[in-house]
């Protein structure tokens, strides 16, 4: 069900949003982050409300690619076997993320994935989050599923390759954009 709500044209966040945000999304191995790695990275930095720069990596987990991972990502163990380790982004990551609020959809999920990829090569990552599931929930009550396939249908986001870092992050981006239309600045900082 699409949300028929009249929005205004806007081309920037919602001063509601703060002003400096990394919007990131993982995809990874498999679902538990003590146990599986990161396998691709994208995300967008946010300064007071547009996008300022954009960064992807698949990164080579040293590990087996399940392949109902790959069925659903399309990576395949060919385009990680030549990809930078964790530990070779690793500081250019952190300076995207530092002095930052580190937004993603489950930001439970991304967020603990991110620290420990860092925790195994001796490095502490600790950053305020914002999760984008949460946000829906707390701003649309009236529907039921939040998850980030939900939201592309209910709002018509076009999205180029589902369940791929850059692209899931930035349809969370557009999804805030969409929201900063239809909604006032004191509604989203709430």
């Amino acid at each position: 069900m699409a949300v028929n709500t009249i929005a205004r044209d806007v081309s920037e966040l919602s001063r509601g949003f703060p002003e400096k945000l990394v919007i990131i999304d993982c995809e990874t191995t498999g679902g538990n982050s003590t146990r599986h790695r990161v396998i691709e990275i994208g995300l967008l930095i946010i300064d007071q409300g547009v996008i300022t720069k954009t960064w992807q990596s698949l990164i080579n987990p040293h590990v087996a690619l399940p392949s109902n991972i790959s069925s659903l990502t399309g990576i395949t163990p060919n385009m990680l076997q030549d990809a930078p380790k964790f530990e070779d982004i690793a500081e250019k990551l952190m300076g995207y993320l530092t002095d930052r609020i580190f937004v993603a959809h489950n930001a439970r999920f991304d967020y603990s994935f991110i620290k420990n990829e860092y925790s195994r090569i001796g490095t502490r990552f600790v950053s305020k989050s914002m999760c984008s599931v949460r946000f829906s929930r707390m701003l649309y009550p009236q529907f039921a599923r939040h998850g980030l396939s939900e939201i592309i249908k209910r709002f018509r986001l076009s999205i180029a390759k589902r369940h791929r870092a850059l692209d899931d992050a930035r349809v969370i981006y557009d999804f805030f954009l969409k929201s900063s239309a239809l909604l006032e600045d004191s509604d989203i900082s709430a």
